[in-house]
């Protein structure tokens, strides 16, 4: 790779006009805002708020090239697209944008974003990044207010993590993104605040989203993030997986909104020893799923609220954890019960509905209320409507089940 840079007349031009320089700026993070100020009266007018990109990197033929996006000039080329893109990113030690124009580039190294406020951006599917066979991790995100957006990434292997973000990086956002292979697609290790949005991920080999946490007891990190509108397809063993640490509970406050899972192998959402301020999951439509389309286990303060839940190979809604809050759940055809509570307490299960469970013909129910106490199951609605009844029971308490409050139900 050669990186050039500009001569003395350019360089006097480009003094010249330098107070006016603005870097890229990523949406509610305030990237690159000036603070320069002028008495010219300057015209509003269509694109006045526009801002250029800071590299534009492009092929050209064999070449990858990054052109700075105030002078033109070819600052950096290279064979190798992670070189050049990695060269790019080091530049920008004060922030910036990076456009990758449409185009296959190879990735054969791993790109480390460790300056910050960097928003890196292509054209879609247009813009493919390909990474190589035991690349780990494809893209690590190590610092604050990045943002990944607008990418196609495949990879052929099933094991590598594909984006990683990991502390201390924080402030986040990976939107409009569409992944293919890799293991764990996105990783998230004690990064709080991140942001995922619109983003398609298809045949992880472990997970499209794996949130977790390495942080020791009451030092919560992977905290306060946001999943809405992710469709995860294919997945060899879990779709979306919240997993904390134990008594500490340092993956907490999250929320998955609107997002699609189907046809995974393992669990849909699976949500492990988090908890303690609350994990929300709203809207969401599950369906072909190999166990239970959701699982919370020793995560108290979970609330599934919303959403379709069918063709579960286990559950419909797998409850270990005291403290859950489901109401208005469609849970449809799952192997076993459509949803199960087992060994809790001070759980509520409110206005759902749980219609032609049990398609293994096991015996099991719309509801099951197993060695739990104290719960509240009310205003629910568990039927068969099959020519050929499976579901046993609508509800049915087992076990040392006692002192719930079951009302309404029907």
């Amino acid at each position: 790779m050669e990186k050039s840079r500009p001569g003395r007349r350019r360089l006097l031009k480009l003094l010249s006009i330098g107070s006016i320089t603005a870097l890229a700026g990523l949406a509610g993070f305030g990237i690159g805002r000036s603070s320069a100020q002028t008495q010219e009266q300057i015209p509003i007018t269509k694109g006045s708020f526009a801002s250029p990109a800071s590299y534009i990197i492009f092929k050209d033929g064999d070449l990858v090239k990054a052109k700075n996006g105030l002078t033109g000039e070819i600052e950096f080329s290279g064979s190798d697209a992670a070189t050049v893109i990695q060269a790019v990113i080091n530049e920008l030690t004060n922030g910036g944008r990076i456009f990758l124009r449409k185009g296959t580039y190879n990735i054969t190294s791993t790109i480390t974003i460790s300056n910050p406020k960097i928003l890196i951006e292509g054209s879609g599917t247009a813009t493919q990044l390909a990474i190589a066979s035991g690349v780990n991790p494809a893209i690590v995100v190590k610092k604050d207010y990045i943002c990944l957006r607008k990418l196609y990434i495949t990879c052929s292997d099933t094991e590598n993590d594909i984006i990683k973000v990991e502390n201390p990086a924080a402030v986040v956002r990976l939107e409009d993104l569409e992944i293919s292979g890799g293991g764990y697609q996105i990783h998230i290790i004690d990064a709080p605040k991140v942001w995922i949005e619109n983003c398609y991920l298809y045949n992880p080999g472990k997970a499209g989203i794996y949130v977790a946490t390495t942080s020791t007891a009451g030092n919560p990190k992977s905290v306060l993030g946001w999943i809405k509108n992710v469709h995860v397809v294919g997945s060899s063993d879990l779709g979306i997986a919240l997993v904390g640490s134990g008594e500490g509970r340092e993956v907490d406050a999250w929320h998955l909104q609107s997002c699609q899972i189907v046809n995974c192998s393992g669990e849909g959402i699976y949500v492990k020893d988090c908890g303690g301020g609350m994990n929300h999951i709203e809207n969401c439509d599950l369906e072909d799923i190999g166990k239970s389309c959701i699982n919370i286990e020793g995560s108290p303060n979970t609330r599934i609220r919303g959403g379709y839940y069918g063709s579960a190979g286990i559950y419909g809604i797998r409850i270990a954890s005291d403290f859950v809050l489901v109401e208005d759940a469609w849970c449809v055809a799952a192997q076993e019960h459509g949803i199960c509570l087992l060994g809790v307490s001070n759980c509520r299960v409110m206005g759902c509905v749980c219609i032609n469970n049990d398609q293994g013909g096991l015996g099991r129910h719309g509801i099951c209320i197993s060695n739990s106490t104290d719960c509240i199951i009310v205003g629910n609605r568990c039927t068969d409507t099959q020519t050929t009844k499976t579901q046993d029971y609508g509800i049915k308490e087992e076990g040392t089940s006692d002192y719930n409050i079951i009302a309404d139900n029907n």
